[in-house]
């Protein structure tokens, strides 16, 4: 698949610039206009119900950035902050080219470690508190890796979490399973082609990038051998009240088969319950019953 490098073999002033544009994707990777606190606040959506504080990164500036036309390379989301276990101004791509992955050499994350029972390195997140309006928050992302689909059935097996309150939240939609390359494949390939068989732990949730181009030994638009549909976050939480979110990515065995995970601007929201909803519903037709009997006197 992608060229194995290490940081200290990396061309530093090629790879690790401040930003970076290529083919339809873009990347600027975090740096004096991208910080944590912009990527946050890039995720809030309109009047999104939210009060953040505290907002902690976790990772160097390599591993984070703001992206854009994320659709263009076949990604379900179009821009948003981006968080990579590798640099992320390797993600995009041309048709056919090939980027580079990165062990930072880096330590993992304690909660990931003890979710997938395996060691975790080059950790990265977005860790902040949150006081919401409503008593659900959600959020939509996209999880890709570059061990897709050559390294299926494996120990690299990277995972992605995000832990509200102390709970992992981000699962496969409708299942109890933690979003990782070993619940999310159609299957290991056979080489040259990488493309995955089409079968495999939810395959209809899976997108596999390496057959997008119909030539064998390539993928397009984004250095990901596959990656998700485009996936919602929704959790339950307490209103009014401090609440916290961790959004955390890590290599799992190994540091050089790189993951990433888009998280989609203007999608971090709080939303009230449905039973809430028809509570309100039901309030605002009462109020307007009692208006028109008021109005008609």
């Amino acid at each position: 698949m992608s060229m194995r490098t290490s940081v200290g073999a990396l061309a530093l002033s090629a790879a690790l610039s401040s930003s970076y544009a290529h083919a339809a994707l873009t990347i600027e990777q975090m740096g004096a206009n991208v910080t944590a606190q912009t990527l946050v606040n890039s995720l809030l959506a309109t009047n999104s119900g939210l009060q953040i504080s505290n907002i902690q990164y976790v990772g160097n500036q390599f591993q984070a950035g703001a992206f854009a036309g994320g659709t263009s390379a076949h990604l379900g989301v179009n821009a948003g902050a981006v968080l990579s276990t590798g640099a992320v101004v390797n993600l995009p791509l041309t048709a056919g080219a090939d980027g580079s992955d990165v062990n930072f050499g880096k330590p993992g994350d304690t909660l990931l470690t003890a979710l997938v029972k395996a060691r975790t390195v080059d950790a990265v997140g977005l860790r902040f508190d949150f006081v919401p309006t409503g008593n659900k928050i959600q959020l939509n992302y996209v999880f890709g890796s570059s061990e897709y689909n050559d390294w299926i059935g494996t120990v690299y097996n990277d995972t992605f979490a995000a832990f509200v309150n102390g709970v992992n939240m981000a699962l496969i939609p409708g299942t109890s399973d933690p979003l990782r390359i070993g619940t999310l494949n159609c299957g290991k390939s056979s080489s040259p082609s990488h493309v995955a068989p089409g079968a495999g732990p939810n395959c209809g949730q899976f997108v596999d990038n390496w057959s997008l181009s119909g030539v064998v030994g390539e993928n397009v638009g984004v250095n990901l051998g596959g990656f998700s549909q485009m996936f919602s976050l929704s959790a339950s939480v307490n209103p009014n009240v401090t609440n916290s979110m961790y959004l955390v990515l890590a290599d799992v065995a190994d540091g050089t088969h790189d993951s990433a995970i888009f998280l989609q601007a203007g999608s971090l929201a709080a939303v009230p319950e449905p039973g809430t909803l028809q509570f309100l519903g039901a309030a605002a037709a009462m109020l307007l019953v009692g208006w028109r009997r008021r109005s008609a006197r």
